[in-house]
């Protein structure tokens, strides 16, 4: 008998409707961040290859999608999401508005080549430098058609990948913005729009808004997660360091949204020394010694509550494969074991 997966799927969310909201894909677990090295698939083919771990999460540029005005190539994330299935793994995106650490100013793009003319989008990004003498590219997010142009990409992204079951986190880039002249409520506003173009473009896909380093008050930013957790979305930020290192201020939420909000932490890739002598760059204690990876886990899933945790695939030099030397013994160690509990805010399906 010929079967249809595309028409099952629309049928079993229209059922779904019926009796509440569509059910979340619910794959928690450890999974491993894959960033273009330029070496293809390979790095994605390792990390799907590594035992027990849930899959791959890969970072999926605007610019690499939207080729032209509203016309999207999206065989990255066709292609990834092949390679999972392949391997029996899951697979997360973080589709991106943002780039960081680019050497040359004149090179600093993250939004599509049109609207940095287009009057219409105000330039369409800011370019600011960092401390460590490079640039960062930031899209001007509370620009009402910068906002529209990047829900138009998460609606396409979602009309075609929201129903396919390797598919089960989306998340957008970490609300770090060194820019001027943008008050909180403006700044929380235009966070608080993404989260809404996240929710509507998946229904089925579990999504995350990524929060760290803030210009709001804690006041917006409770008034940012309630939003979030109203219209059953998640949280998730690239700065899993334990508190003595890292101060993040949305770090306290993860606890007191524990159980009623989908938690989903990265480990950065910047953050790690690379055979320093100290798991972190700038040497971070965890109670009187310098961090380890068992530190990090406990801090990811006892403290941030974590259902899924990305954790970075490469390091640097002789450290590229710090993951399989340090990281996996630890998980391992762990029996992989996550938090795997439904939050409130979202209906589950099994897993």
């Amino acid at each position: 008998m010929k079967t249809f997966p595309a028409l099952a799927a629309m049928l079993a969310a229209t059922a779904a409707l019926a009796d509440g909201p569509p059910l979340k894909k619910w794959a928690p677990g450890h999974y491993f961040e894959v960033k273009d090295g330029g070496d293809g698939q390979k790095a994605l083919k390792r990390a799907l290859d590594t035992p027990k771990s849930a899959g791959a999460l890969i970072r999926v540029q605007w610019r690499q999608i939207e080729t032209r005005p509203g016309v999207f190539d999206m065989s990255i994330i066709a292609d990834s999401l092949a390679l999972a299935r392949a391997a029996g793994k899951k697979l997360g995106i973080a589709l991106e508005d943002k780039g960081f650490n680019v050497e040359d100013e004149d090179e600093a793009r993250c939004v599509p080549d049109d609207m940095l003319t287009d009057a219409r989008y105000s330039g369409g990004q800011e370019v600011t430098s960092q401390h460590s003498g490079q640039f960062a590219c930031n899209p001007k997010r509370a620009v009402p058609a910068v906002g529209e142009r990047w829900a138009a990409l998460l609606k396409a992204v979602g009309q075609r990948f929201d129903t396919d079951p390797t598919l089960v986190m989306v998340q957008n880039t970490e609300s770090a913005l060194n820019s001027s002249g943008l008050s909180q409520p403006d700044y929380e506003a235009a966070l608080e729009r993404q989260a809404k173009a996240m929710a509507a473009a998946f229904p089925m896909t579990p999504w995350a808004v990524s929060l760290n380093w803030s210009l709001m008050n804690p006041k917006l930013q409770v008034k940012l997660i309630d939003t979030i957790a109203s219209l059953g979305g998640g949280m998730t930020h690239p700065d899993t360091v334990p508190p003595s290192g890292n101060g993040n201020p949305f770090d306290a939420y993860f606890s007191t949204y524990a159980g009623r909000i989908v938690s989903a932490p990265l480990v950065e890739l910047t953050f790690l020394a690379g055979g320093r002598g100290h798991l972190f760059r700038d040497g971070t204690d965890c109670g009187g010694h310098p961090c380890t990876w068992t530190d990090v886990y406990d801090y990811a899933v006892n403290r941030l509550h974590a259902h899924y945790i990305f954790w970075p695939r490469m390091g640097w030099g002789e450290d590229r494969y710090i993951w399989e030397r340090d990281l996996l013994p630890v998980l391992e160690a762990k029996k992989w074991a996550i938090n795997t509990a439904c939050p409130s805010n979202i209906r589950c399906s099994s897993r």
